[in-house]
């Protein structure tokens, strides 16, 4: 089989929906010219998805904002399928090493990272498309392994019964220091001059009380140990300022102009701004790169020389105007006016332009 004809192959398999796994994970780490068809793919899982975010490709990153504006539209599914193969059929033959073209079986290639639950997730997902459904991108819906719930209730079951091990190993003890107390006690009274008639009545007293004794403890119900107290699980603060409808998953972006670049993470939403008229005067005097940032607590920031400069991609894909981006736990609008971001929880927000900057509460 020709070069060219096995890269068609594997461009057919990127596109497929019934795909293996394991196999498009492959591909996706020998063959960097399918990634584009694998980002539209909707068997394509989380972990895959968020790993082909993480490489900052401009044709992928916009595959994926291709497929997130389906997903919101409602047309994911079979478009995904179709958008995918024609992706599929424009790609050009790129390897990981053009000297020596991997093979897409093959380990040593760079590899993306996957767990369970996302393989689980990208399984569902390839499902939906092949039955005509409407598919799902897969972002939030996480499905927990087969088996989970009954090694949970294993465990527990273990636990349980270590518990009543100890608990018979402390009575049986208590039980021994019964009957031993209970002998040095009649050895006592043998000892203090006693008559033999009362020295035998003793020793009879004492075998009957270590009887009742074990009598007691074989007709006491054994205590269960009590279930470990579950601690309650987290819940974030409810979306009050939910993003645009329409809007795109864009982890990086930059205006159409190109003078403002942001990035948004789970922890913090940044931007920096290239040509400003406030360079050395008033609040945002800085000798440096200025920028603008919003935490998940707390108010808007202004930043001089920001460490999260260095991440800002140049190269992002455009957000255009009249159009919103939204990542975790924010969302930012472009229009001619500037860039505008907020947190969705707290409302709090930041505005950047050339003319002058604005933070506040949305």
């Amino acid at each position: 089989m020709s070069p060219n004809a096995e890269f068609d192959r594997l461009a057919s398999l990127a596109a497929d929906p019934n795909v293996d796994l394991t196999q498009l994970r492959d591909i996706a780490a020998a063959y960097p010219g399918l990634r584009p068809t694998i980002a539209l793919n909707p068997a394509t899982y989380p972990d895959l998805l968020q790993w082909l975010s993480s490489l900052n490709d401009p044709q992928v990153n916009q595959a994926l904002m291709q497929r997130q504006q389906m997903i919101n539209a409602g047309t994911f599914g079979m478009q995904g399928v179709t958008q995918a193969q024609n992706a599929a059929q424009a790609a050009e033959p790129v390897y990981s090493n053009p000297a020596d073209r991997p093979d897409p079986q093959d380990s040593s290639a760079p590899q993306p990272q996957y767990s369970d639950q996302g393989m689980a997730a990208g399984a569902a997902g390839a499902q939906g498309a092949s039955s005509g459904a409407e598919a799902r991108d897969g972002f939030t819906t996480q499905t927990a392994p087969e088996g989970f719930a009954v090694a949970e209730a294993q465990e527990e079951k273990k636990s349980h019964g270590k518990a009543v091990v100890l608990i018979l190993a402390f009575l049986l003890a208590a039980t021994i220091v019964g009957i031993v107390v209970s002998l040095f006690t009649g050895v006592l009274t043998l000892g203090g001059g006693a008559n033999d008639s009362n020295s035998k009545g003793t020793v009879a007293t004492a075998e009957k009380t270590v009887s009742e004794d074990e009598s007691k403890d074989k007709q006491e119900p054994t205590q269960e140990a009590p279930e470990p107290t579950k601690e309650a699980p987290t819940v974030e603060a409810p979306i009050k300022f939910p993003a645009p409808s329409g809007s795109v998953i864009a982890p990086a972006f930059s205006s159409p102009s190109g003078n403002i670049s942001c990035i948004m993470t789970e922890d913090v939403t940044y931007c920096s701004i290239r040509e400003r008229d406030y360079l050395k005067e008033g609040a945002g005097a800085c000798n440096g790169v200025f920028g603008l940032r919003i935490n998940k607590e707390g108010d808007a920031l202004q930043t001089c020389n920001d460490e999260l400069a260095k991440k800002v991609q140049p190269n992002a894909p455009t957000l255009v105007y009249g159009t919103s981006a939204a990542n975790q736990h924010y969302a930012c609008t472009s229009d001619p006016a500037g860039i505008s971001c907020w947190n969705l929880r707290t409302g709090k927000a930041f505005t950047m332009r050339r003319a002058d900057f604005a933070t506040g509460i949305r």
